[in-house]
Parts: structure tokens; sequence; C-alpha cells
């Protein structure tokens, strides 16, 4: 909770101004008073000077809270950007696979003497060059 200050005295000069707090979420702002009950609330946007049907709310420190406010989208918005650039190093990655796959059935489809030879003549010719060495 952000203190702020609020008074019930819309029309009068000489206000009556109390101590509260107030949060702000979902563009909505809630107003309690210093024991913390709440007093009122009311969709809107964050400005140093909020009226509301019965009250007039002044936020003293309102640059403050709007630095945060889009400090905070600010990291939302990168970590989202990098949510993405990591999703297209993976597609990428995974297009490279594919190609050397391609490329590996390919060669493979080239060399007759592969694909000719079975699985057992290929093994004894490993056997062979073994006994020889």
């Amino acid at each position: 909770m952000i203190p702020c200050i609020y008074t019930k005295d819309k029309k009068k000069k000489l206000k009556k101004w109390e101590e509260g707090f107030y949060k702000y979420k979902n563009k909505k702002i809630s107003v309690y008073d210093t024991d913390k009950k709440l007093i009122c609330t009311k969709a809107t946007g964050l400005s140093n000077e909020i009226e509301t049907f019965k009250y007039i709310i002044y936020i003293e420190n309102i640059q403050e809270e709007l630095k945060d406010k889009f400090k905070e989208e600010e990291l939302e918005d990168g970590l989202k950007e990098d949510k993405f650039k990591e999703e297209e190093l993976e597609d990428d990655k995974f297009k490279e696979e594919e190609l050397e796959d391609d490329k590996c059935k390919d060669k493979c489809k080239e060399d007759k003497t592969l694909s000719k030879r079975t699985n057992k003549e290929l093994l004894n010719l490993f056997k062979i060059k073994k006994r020889q060495e």
C-alpha cells in the first residue's frame, strides 16, 4: 500500500485532508484509511488528483509510482521478447538438424556400396580390418 491523502470536502475551500493508503491494480484504485479499512474504489487511470463520487484523492509521489509501473511493464515486455527469441533459435536449430538429416540421407542414397551390403557384411568388413591391424 502506498501513502496518499484524501478528503470528503469536495466543495469547501478549506478542505480537511486525511492520511490514507491506496492500491492501484488492473486500472482500478482502492483507497484505505489509516486503519487500512477500505473507503472507496474506482476504475480510473492513475494521476495526481483523482475525484470519486464522495472523495478527492491526492497522490503526492505519482511520478515515482508511474516510473516503477513503467519499469515493470518494460521488464515484462523484455521477458516476452526473450522468450520469442529463444523460440526462434530453437526453430532455427530444429531446421538445421532437419537439413543435416536430409543431407545424410542423400549421401547414403548416392553411396551404392553401402546400400547394397547387408549389416552382416558391413560387420565382417570391420572385423577384418581389426584383425589386419
